[in-house]
């Protein structure tokens, strides 16, 4: 932070300007100069606050030197919704429509004074939402994105500009496809990830192996043979663990109670779902719950 006087206020913005060209040239760094109006002694404190945020707020970034005239009202900011055509654009693998598609997206809101620090936070972690829905139906260890250094990294910055935003979301993007062709899958490897994909898909109205093998038009016995030698487990074993793990979430992030979440994946026999729930966690959904 500067504090000019008088003399000084109006030829600032050349200084900045230079400022702006040494950083580029010695630096090859980006730098934002904003400069408020003129202020009393007693106004700096709070100048100062509305600066701050008006600098968290600007993710146009597109200009280096800004007159800030007012505090920006953060409370009047519009809530932000993704489009539901972007996780088909995801799945198609149309990415490059994606991020111009996200750009445009952003640039409008932005330049409609409608996208502040805080719900371009909210719309990075949608889009993490979008990321690991699309993850578990492919199979994918959500963990993966985060243990990659130059995602995370890029993660940290990207609500900073709408451009941070973009390079991470290709960043995402890039790895996860990448992981999702790292190889070939074999024949079985191939049909045990339909079979994960049925169950997933009907995972609170317990899909028989039966009605798998007819949507796939094969034996069940065979699927059920292969899928028990790809993974250690039956498919109905697989769909339990599956539905317990739900309940995990749901009995970690809402207020249902346990009868309710037995009901929510499918289970309305309360005593076996807490049976099963204990075999597979080693506690009972209330014991887990009062944990969480």
């Amino acid at each position: 932070m500067v504090i000019l006087n008088e003399s000084e206020f109006e030829t600032f913005p050349e200084k900045c300007e230079l400022l702006v060209l040494k950083c580029e040239e010695m630096l090859k760094a980006k730098i934002l100069c904003y400069i408020s109006k003129p202020v009393f002694c007693e106004e700096i404190s709070g100048t100062y606050r509305t600066l701050l945020e008006y600098s968290k707020d600007d993710v146009l970034g597109q200009n280096t030197i800004i007159r800030v005239e007012h505090q920006k009202n953060k409370a009047a900011k519009e809530e932000i919704l993704l489009p539901t055509q972007w996780s088909e654009l995801l799945y198609a693998g149309h990415i490059n429509m994606l991020i111009t598609k996200v750009r445009h997206f952003l640039t409008g809101l932005a330049r409609s004074d409608n996208l502040n620090e805080m719900n371009f936070r909210i719309f990075q972690q949608d889009m993490l939402q979008m990321f690991f829905t699309y993850m578990e139906k492919k199979e994918l260890m959500a963990h993966e994105l985060y243990e990659n250094h130059e995602i995370y990294k890029s993660y940290k910055t990207a609500i900073l500009s709408i451009d941070g935003m973009c390079h991470w979301i290709q960043k995402c993007v890039d790895f996860i496809l990448q992981q999702t062709g790292r190889s070939t899958p074999t024949g079985s490897e191939q049909l045990v990830r339909l079979v994960k994909q049925h169950i997933t898909a009907d995972l609170r109205t317990e899909i028989s192996r039966e009605e798998i093998a007819a949507r796939l038009n094969m034996n069940p016995d065979y699927i059920n043979r292969v899928f028990k030698r790809e993974t250690g487990m039956t498919m109905k074993e697989y769909s339990i663990h599956k539905r317990i793990q739900e309940a995990q979430t749901l009995l970690r992030t809402t207020g249902l109670t346990v009868s309710e979440v037995a009901l929510s994946v499918g289970y309305d026999n309360f005593s076996y779902f807490i049976k099963l729930f204990k075999k597979q966690i080693g506690q009972t959904p209330g014991q887990y719950k009062k944990v969480e």
